[in-house]
């Protein structure tokens, strides 16, 4: 009885280990993640800048 408790508590142990590091995998992939988002939100920032001022230009060029 005492055996078969502790080869429980190893198990529960090892499971609880398996889904800590899993959790924490899972959280830096998110973070990770969120860091690609804000880059690709900032690049898409920068190109519309740079579409709305070719914009401005080619409508000054285009009424000479």
């Amino acid at each position: 009885m005492v055996a078969e408790n502790h080869r429980q508590m190893e198990r529960l142990q090892t499971q609880s280990d398996n889904s800590s590091r899993a959790s924490r995998s899972l959280e830096l992939r998110v973070q990770s993640l969120e860091h690609d988002l804000e880059l690709a939100r900032l690049e898409l920032g920068n190109t519309v800048s740079e579409y709305e001022g070719y914009k401005v230009l080619r409508k000054f060029v285009t009424s000479l």
